[in-house]
């Protein structure tokens, strides 16, 4: 982490306070059980209330879904023909430690054999550089040509502006950067 300010502090106080759940939810439903009227229902409400936010916290995060469509580009292309392209985006490596790993969505890009790959970007949410290489080795284990672009998390809204070393460390991984600029697949 690099160069958090105020409110990043209070965004990591309520990421490990989140942690209190598992204090919180037993309390609440003993509470449930032993109480009548209505405190029993302000404590199952209670219970909902935290379950679903900590369902939102521990449980969503790590779901990594795949979909596919079938996309009809006419007059794009020369030639008729199929093509499988992957897109994924916003992993926000960094500042929380829930961030989906990149090896683990790697895996589910090559199981779907895409011909190339699109990232739209936000690799990063205060991640030091330091940790760029590290984080983002299994890049380098996609098959598939890898085309991305920086989201404005890379760009330092919010937070400081990381495109130099995100420019330097994702080409060496595999990633070609286009930065406004046309490029023609072939």
């Amino acid at each position: 982490m690099i160069g958090i300010g105020s409110m990043e502090w209070i965004k990591l106080a309520i990421y490990y306070a989140s942690y209190l759940y598992f204090i919180a939810a037993p309390l609440a439903l003993w509470l449930v059980v032993r109480r009548r009227g209505l405190a029993r229902y302000a404590w199952a409400g209670f219970a909902t209330v935290i379950t679903l936010l900590a369902y939102a916290r521990f449980v969503e995060p790590r779901i990594l879904l795949t979909a596919e469509h079938e996309v009809v580009l006419n007059r794009c292309f020369e030639r008729a023909g199929t093509v499988r392209i992957a897109v994924f985006s916003d992993t926000h490596n960094g500042l929380f430690g829930n961030a989906m790993p990149i090896a683990r969505i790697a895996a589910a890009v090559n199981a779907a054999r895409p011909d190339m790959v699109l990232v739209p970007g936000d690799y990063i949410y205060f991640l030091h550089p330091d940790r760029f290489y590290k984080t983002f080795a299994a890049f380098a284990d996609i098959k598939a040509p890898i085309y991305a672009v920086l989201g404005n998390h890379d760009l330092g809204l919010p937070g400081p502006d990381l495109s130099a070393p995100l420019n330097a460390t994702l080409p060496v991984l595999g990633v070609r950067l286009i930065d406004n600029q046309p490029l023609r697949l072939s």
